[in-house]
This record gives structure tokens, C-alpha cells and sequence, in this order.
């Protein structure tokens, strides 16, 4: 049925309301269906299914009872006062003005509790005083005491020993004992080692000129280089060394470099204006360097101070690797490089740049539509020199209409379209 079934208030006699084993999913409100297996009547609230089964239709509470109702999870709680206090499994009393008193049951007998000190019968049934407090015991003639917790009484701790003690949940004393403080203790440098009894003054002492020690009245000890530092013997410095000052000296006959380049004006930036190379002191003769000039771009040499050469050396040029076209150019000659046949050249500076010369005389083609490059040709520098263009709507057309085929049919028939393939589109319209 897809709509509604309206029975005008008739019965609906003999019906069956889908009995199953296991509950199925939940649908709309006021679904129903019978659990066989547990032999109950389900009916859904449109997120779960409710049992609504049974014949309880209302729960009352009672006298000294609060709550009840009849839908849903009904609880009834025992009714609180000013004096009533209700928890789990227990009820408080308030007499006169005090407060904590529980009545409980001890074989059938009422018991008065308050804390950890019950008033009622013992197990032989005689009225007196329990005690359940781990701390406090009572004797025969029911009086209380705090519990014996085994530590021996004395003074603990001395000038060589500490006082341990552990304390419990009631805040007694449980063990006392004492610990040893060592007096003394052990320094070393590695190889040799001395012991530091109490009262013993340890100094740190530093090395003049290479380690310094200060003590501060913050019973701080600082240990630092001086700050002018001489090394007695070897230094060896096993990462990198940074040099800050103005002025670095080196007094050595023989200077060992792994470094291959040597880099000097390390710290120049922007473009080059500063002379760099390396000057020979020659006592009392003038000294002599070898400097590039950042003015004229040269690397210059001086073997008296005051005139400076620059220097070179020939060189090679060859037209190809292999081909025995070598040429020795001398230095200070003068290298003229020119180009062939289409190859031009320009010179700018120290830079000579080499271009395809323009052979070519064809202007740029833009075609559209079924207008496009026919034909091209080239001359030996693979420079386009002709380009043809051609109009190839009618070739189209013609391959279009050589792929096409129209018949009239008249409800059914046969198309033979001679186009050699089964692979067609068929397009039908009512003529």
C-alpha cells in the first residue's frame, strides 16, 4: 500500500503484527513489530524501539517515598527532611544539633555510628562501644587510645646522620630510623684523585695567561680565558677559527695550507673598487706584489714597487676540436673575431656575442579558419624562405559528404550505406 488505509473506526480482527526473532531497524514513529523470542510488543518512537508490553500503568510513592509516575524510567527516592539525610545504601540522623550520626543494623540489632566509633551489641551480643578506626583501639573497661605503632621513643639525628621517618593516613609515625650523611667526597682530574674530608677547603687554581678563576659572594666559582691569552704550546683548533680583530700576526717560518684558493677582500660587497694580491717584504729593498687592478680589470705585477706590468700569456684559438686550424695568439695582441655566412657578431666590453644572420624575406602568416600552411621551403641555414597557404574548406567538405548517407524508410527497412565500416552515427527525424 503507498497511502494511508483509513478503517472509519471498523476493526481490524485477526490481524498479525509482524512477529519477529530479532528487533529490526528502526523506522518512523509508531512502527511496531512482536519479538518472538523474548514474546513482548515493540512499537518505535522514530529512534528506538520501547517495550509496551506489561500492566503496570502507574507507580506511587508511598509514605517517607518521593517520585513515581507512569512513563518512561520511574525512580523513587526515600523522603529527605531537615533533619534526614539519605546516600547510598545508608541514612543519616541529626539529633540535637549534631550531625554525622548514622544508624545502620549489626545482626539485627540498630547500631549508633559516628566516624570510625560505633555504639551497639558485639558479636555476643552485648551493647558497648566498636571501634573501627585503623588509629584507636579500646580496652577492657572501653576506653579509647590511640594504637601502639612500634617506634621506639628518642631523640633522632646527629651531626653525621639525618632522621627518616613514615607517617600514615592518620598522621602517626610508623617507622623512625636515621641516615648516614657522607662527609666527604672524591675530586679528580682524570688520573690523579683526592679525597675532600669535611671542614677541607677546595681551591680552583687557573694557569696564568691562558685559564682565570674567580670566586664571587654568591658562592659562585667562574672559570673563563683572560682576556689576553698566551698559548704555551701547541693550539689545535678542531673546528672553525674566527678572527675579529684589526690585525692578524704570524710568526712562523713555514705556513701549511690544505686550502687550495686563498681568498682575499673576503668582506667586499656591492661592486669591486678595492686592489687585492699578495706583496713581498723585502727589508730594505722595495718590496714587490703581484695586485689585480679592479680599474683597469688587469692583473698587474711590480718587481721594483713603483712600475707595474700586466700580465699574460698566449693562447690558442681553433675552429674546431681536431681540425689542426690552430692559431697562437701572443699576449697583447689584439684577437679580431668576425663572423661567416649567416652568422653576425657584436662586441660589448669583453663580451663578443654570436647571432644567425636574418636570410630569411618571409613575413609573418596568420591564417584562420580552413585556411593553413601548405607548403614551406628552406635555404641552407634551415631559414624559411617561402610559405603557401591553402583554403581546404572544399576538401573538407568533399571527405564529409563521401562519409555520408540519407535514405527515407517507411516503418521498417533496410539502409545500405556502402560506407565500408560499422562504425556510424544514425541520426532518425520524421519527414
Amino acid at each position: 500500500f503507498l497511502t494511508s488505509i483509513n478503517l472509519n473506526s471498523n476493526e481490524l480482527q485477526n490481524a498479525l503484527l509482524h512477529p519477529l526473532a530479532t528487533a529490526p531497524v528502526v523506522g518512523a514513529a509508531g512502527k511496531v513489530y512482536y519479538n518472538t523470542s523474548e514474546n513482548l510488543l515493540y512499537v518505535s518512537d522514530g529512534t528506538a524501539w520501547r517495550n509496551i508490553s506489561g500492566d503496570i500503568t502507574e507507580i506511587i510513592a508511598g509514605a517517607g517515598l518521593t517520585g513515581g509516575g507512569d512513563s518512561g524510567q520511574i525512580t523513587v527516592d526515600v523522603g529527605e527532611g531537615s533533619g534526614i539525610q539519605v546516600d547510598a545504601d545508608q541514612i543519616s540522623v541529626k539529633l540535637n544539633g549534631l550531625s554525622g550520626l548514622t544508624f545502620d543494623t549489626n545482626g539485627g540489632a540498630l547500631v549508633i555510628q559516628q566516624g570510625g566509633v560505633a555504639f551497639g551489641p558485639n558479636g555476643s551480643g552485648i551493647f558497648g562501644v566498636r571501634v573501627d578506626d585503623t588509629s584507636i583501639e579500646a580496652d577492657g573497661s572501653n576506653n579509647l587510645s590511640l594504637k601502639v605503632t612500634g617506634v621506639t621513643a628518642g631523640s633522632y639525628g646527629s651531626a653525621t646522620a639525618i632522621p627518616t621517618f613514615t607517617v600514615d593516613a592518620d598522621g602517626r609515625l610508623t617507622v623512625a630510623g636515621e641516615a648516614a650523611i657522607q662527609t666527604s667526597f672524591n675530586i679528580t682530574d682524570g688520573t690523579t684523585t683526592e679525597v675532600v674530608n669535611g671542614g677541607d677547603t677546595v681551591t680552583f687554581s687557573g694557569t696564568a695567561n691562558e685559564v682565570e678563576v674567580s670566586v664571587s659572594a654568591t658562592d659562585t666559582v667562574t672559570i673563563g680565558l683572560p682576556d689576553d691569552v698566551t698559548i704555551g704550546n701547541n693550539l689545535v683548533v678542531s673546528g672553525n677559527l674566527t678572527v675579529s680583530g684589526t690585525t692578524t700576526t704570524v710568526n712562523t717560518e713555514t705556513i701549511n695550507l690544505a686550502d687550495n684558493i686563498i681568498t682575499l677582500n673576503s668582506n667586499a660587497t656591492g661592486s669591486a673598487t678595492e686592489n687585492a694580491g699578495i706583496e713581498v717584504e723585502r727589508g730594505d729593498d722595495a718590496n714587490v706584489s703581484i695586485v689585480y687592478n679592479e680599474t683597469s680589470n688587469d692583473w698587474e705585477f711590480t718587481n721594483d714597487g713603483s712600475a707595474f706590468w700586466k700580465l699574460g700569456g698566449g693562447f690558442y684559438v681553433t675552429d674546431a676540436f681536431g681540425s689542426g686550424n690552430d692559431h697562437f695568439v701572443n699576449p697583447f695582441t689584439t684577437l679580431i673575431l668576425t663572423g661567416g655566412a649567416g652568422i653576425d657578431t657584436s662586441t660589448s666590453g669583453a663580451t663578443t656575442t654570436f647571432t644567425h644572420a636574418d636570410t630569411s624575406s618571409v613575413a609573418d602568416v596568420d591564417n584562420s579558419g580552413l585556411t593553413v600552411i601548405q607548403d614551406l621551403t628552406f635555404d641552407g641555414f634551415g631559414h624559411v624562405q617561402t610559405v603557401g597557404s591553402q583554403d581546404i574548406t572544399s576538401d573538407v567538405d568533399a571527405r564529409i559528404t563521401a562519409r555520408e548517407h540519407a535514405a527515407t524508410i517507411t516503418d521498417t527497412a533496410t539502409v545500405n550505406h556502402n560506407l565500408g565500416s560499422l562504425d556510424v552515427i544514425v541520426q532518425l527525424y520524421d519527414s
